[in-house]
């Protein structure tokens, strides 16, 4: 008996060890919890043909919006575990969400884990109507302090992370600007354009064609130090110090999915996004570069910034809904 299972245990290292130098035979699902066209989505595509490149197999998005990227994440967090499903999402999706939903379909600690983190330091964006006469966060501030409970800002629903930074924003600033929630951010960008909502908050590159129109104007941007690309454009922690919200994306997969097809899809992943500022496509969407990560860091990375989100929403009293 004890031959019968030493014999087992090494047929099934076998075939676990071949399964994993196989991988992947077929094509990989990415689902991108997000309507095709926005930056994410964008981003999530570059990503995916470039990784398809090295992998041999092809790596397609699926786009699954709805419910601020929560249809998208629960998609993914009962897929079999694989190696043949995983989630390309935003921070707002992979730890905001824990705090803005009283109850979620999934466990985000317990049911998902993170393979690599893609762009870091991602720069969102306080941006107004150019009817709007104001062209610096102080300025703004002025206007809504002087006009309280009269001025309004629109944000993508899909972005968990839009609406936290709108609430710091009045509760740091002691202003009471009103949040219009939007299901795309193009109709956010369009009223917002005409005037009403007066200002927006979202990623810098979806803003980018419609100031360069001269229909928008960025007033602040929430990284840590002025935005690739926009270093004519302060940070909002110049006027506010301390106030930094910096995005980012990551690949997850469903718990359970062998460790070396997650290695070798997060080593990957990692790779090109190390070297994000070097490629054009990643360039123009304002996709800073990852740091090196080993095994295990990206997972890591995911839990710390659900705990640092955590201290955010009890500062700002956030309800869950």
């Amino acid at each position: 008996m004890l031959r019968l299972a030493f014999v087992g245990v090494i047929l099934l290292h076998s075939a676990v060890a071949t399964s994993a130098a196989d991988w992947p035979t077929k094509p990989i699902r990415l689902v991108a919890p997000v309507a095709p066209g926005i930056s994410t989505d964008a981003i999530a595509r570059v990503f995916a043909d470039k990784v398809s490149q090295e992998l041999g197999q092809q790596l397609y998005v699926d786009n699954i919006a709805g419910a601020a990227g929560v249809l998208g994440t629960s998609t993914v967090a009962r897929a079999a575990p694989d190696g043949y499903t995983a989630l390309f999402a935003t921070a707002g999706m992979l730890a905001m969400n824990k705090y803005l939903f009283k109850k979620l379909p999934f466990d985000l600690d317990r049911d998902l884990v993170g393979v690599a983190t893609v762009c870091r330091n991602a720069a969102f964006a306080l941006a107004v109507s150019a009817r709007i006469p104001v062209a610096t966060l102080s300025e703004l501030i002025d206007l809504a302090k002087k006009k309280p409970g009269d001025l309004s800002y629109a944000i993508d629903v899909s972005s968990g992370i839009a609406g936290i930074i709108g609430e710091l924003l009045n509760r740091r600033a002691g202003i009471s600007m009103v949040q219009v929630p939007y299901k795309t951010t193009s109709q956010a960008i369009t009223d917002t354009i005409a005037g009403t909502p007066e200002m927006i908050i979202g990623s810098v590159t979806s803003f980018d064609g419609f100031v360069r129109a001269g229909q928008l104007r960025l007033v602040a941007v929430t990284t840590a130090e002025r935005a690739i690309g926009y270093e004519n454009i302060a940070t909002v922690s110049e006027t506010m110090p301390g106030f930094q919200f910096q995005g980012w994306s990551a690949v997850v997969v469903p718990a359970g999915t062998p460790q070396p097809n997650r290695d070798r899809l997060g080593g990957v992943v990692n790779q090109i996004a190390r070297n994000a500022s070097k490629d054009p496509q990643l360039s123009a969407l304002n996709c800073n570069p990852a740091p090196r990560e080993e095994p295990g860091d990206a997972d890591r990375f995911l839990h710390e910034e659900r705990e640092r989100w955590g201290g955010i929403a009890k500062e700002i009293d956030l309800q869950a809904q």
